[in-house]
């Protein structure tokens, strides 16, 4: 994500200059409108798939520099511009763009440590029901143990590959 992120830095310190000069009803304005059609591409537009290579990188640099310019001059970010952006630009899941800002937020309280060995501890809390499944394991057993195991582990379209294009 270096090229959504680097021109959003850059974008964001234009924004935030920008802002001084910008009177405060027009930047609410300004975030209301964005705010409307933010909701309406990522109900109308269909996401990018897993596999699809028809990502831009012209478009993925630019879209970070808008994004930037919208944070630093409205005064919002993380998950209201730059993830629908990862998503529609740049063909992040959703599942992984929402969880993004959850898992930074903790990870900058309480360090990356605590929070890796919590993700490890349900992980294998999860094999270890699935190791409780026996012959005469209701269906209701085996999907209870299969959910814990599924929302603690990537499934194969969200997995946190690169999908940038090369720049050559």
């Amino acid at each position: 994500m270096l090229w959504f992120g680097l021109p959003g830095m850059l974008g964001a310190w234009l924004g935030a200059s920008l802002a001084r000069w910008v009177p405060g009803a027009a930047q609410l304005a300004l975030f209301a409108f964005v705010m409307l059609v933010a909701a309406w591409r990522m109900l109308r537009s269909a996401p990018v798939a897993a596999g699809d290579h028809r990502l831009h990188l012209v478009a993925i640099i630019a879209g970070g520099a808008a994004v930037g310019v919208l944070s630093g001059l409205v005064g919002v970010g993380g998950g209201f511009l730059i993830v629908p952006a990862l998503v529609l630009l740049a063909g992040v899941p959703m599942a992984l763009g929402s969880i993004s800002p959850i898992s930074g937020a903790l990870s900058d309280r309480f360090g990356s440590r605590p929070i890796s060995v919590i993700g490890l501890v349900v992980t294998m809390g999860s094999f270890l029901l699935l190791s409780t499944l026996s012959a005469d394991t209701t269906a209701v057993g085996f999907m209870l143990r299969y959910l814990c195991l599924l929302y603690t582990s990537p499934s194969p379209r969200d997995r946190t590959r690169s999908r940038m294009p090369s720049s050559a």
